[in-house]
């Protein structure tokens, strides 16, 4: 997903009443079989699941278990250790955000902030020299546990991306020809932690405003505490995690890839949990020298363009420049306007943003 900018956290209690359904907030889909016979019944579920939701959970996916339990274990190691510790691979201005970010430690404003929220953001793949240098060295082997989980996560997205593209009636390997532009796909890691809220605290607190991702595809590995939410209509609906499985959201590129046959999915997270809660974040992203549009195969004259075709690094940079002027809506934007068409005159905020961290789950 590239870098995404943190959305003002101080949101004050949840309002709307909590409604669950829909199988804990989003469709559960059972790959088994993804490559046999029941490659098109699944091919069904996902891409109804990416119409409706624009998320849903995966179960029997592929991905190893005993490859999760180590990022899972790296992971809570490393935020179980001493601030100090934590406190040598804290983010730098001059490295695009990657890094360890707490705002109790780091000087921030902490009213803009989650007072239980702390996370790691790094590039993972391609694991050039660069990105490897700045891995945490706390727990021992974190980098090699991370990597080895998010080649396996990646390996999920890009069968999923098969199905979509078939689902849309191109060639499977479409949409990821797509993202890959002239190089290869990008993923970015994403490790949020939620300390526990002590029992009394208060009321349920948003902690990470409604949002959509700006990449392509992100995958979320979360333990069983609840506090991810979808928006489905006009409700938030929370996503219940299923044991040993993921959670998928699409982002605004395949929104804008499909021509508007899927959709970005809008999501939050609300603290409302006595318990600390973990959440591993890949955010598969294209090349930032993609050029992103909508499939050329899609298009005729009763489906004309709807989004207009513009580099990944542009969509980027917009997404994080709307973030400060505190706008949500970032892929409206880049829509084909008619004659008869005009620029909304006013659009949704996301609160106060700051670009010291980044967007998570």
């Amino acid at each position: 997903m590239g870098t995404e900018v943190q959305a003002d956290m101080n949101n004050g209690p949840v309002q709307e009443t909590q409604t669950s359904g829909d199988i804990g907030g989003a469709p559960v889909i059972d790959l088994t079989g993804i490559e046999g016979p029941s490659r098109e019944r699944i091919m069904r579920e996902v891409s109804a699941a990416c119409e409706e939701w624009g998320f849903f959970q995966v179960v029997n996916h592929g991905v190893d278990l005993a490859v999760m339990k180590r990022a899972k274990d790296a992971s809570k190691e490393f935020f179980a250790s001493p601030d100090e510790e934590k406190l040598k691979f804290a983010m730098k201005k001059n490295v695009h955000f990657h890094g360890y970010f707490n705002p109790d430690l780091m000087d921030k404003d902490v009213s803009k902030f989650s007072s239980t929220y702390e996370h790691l953001y790094y590039v993972f793949y391609p694991p050039l020299q660069e990105h490897k240098d700045r891995w945490p060295t706390i727990p021992e082997g974190f980098g090699p546990a991370m990597y080895e989980y998010v080649v396996e996560s990646r390996g999920l997205v890009e069968r999923i991306l098969g199905l979509l593209s078939e689902s849309l009636g191109v060639e499977s390997h479409a949409l990821f020809n797509g993202l890959k532009g002239p190089d290869v796909t990008q993923s970015n890691m994403n490790i949020s932690f939620y300390n526990a809220k002590k029992e009394g605290e208060g009321e349920d607190q948003i902690a990470l405003l409604g949002h959509t991702d700006p990449g392509a595809v992100t995958v979320v590995y979360s333990d069983e505490v609840v506090g991810l939410q979808v928006q489905k209509g006009d409700r938030w609906l929370d996503i219940e995690p299923t044991p040993n499985s993921l959670i998928v959201n699409l982002g605004d590129q395949l929104q804008i890839m499909s021509n508007g046959r899927f959709i970005s999915g809008n999501h939050r997270v609300v603290e409302k949990s006595s318990k600390r809660r973990l959440s591993i974040i890949n955010f598969y992203s294209p090349n930032m020298d993609a050029i992103i549009g909508p499939l050329d195969g899609l298009l005729s004259e009763s489906n004309p363009p709807v989004y207009k075709s513009t580099p990944y690094r542009v969509y980027l940079d917009t997404f994080r420049q709307r973030a400060r002027a505190q706008l949500l809506d970032t892929i409206s934007s880049f829509k084909v306007l008619s004659l008869s068409d005009q620029e909304p005159s006013s659009e949704s905020t996301i609160g106060t943003a700051s670009t010291s961290s980044t967007i998570g789950t």
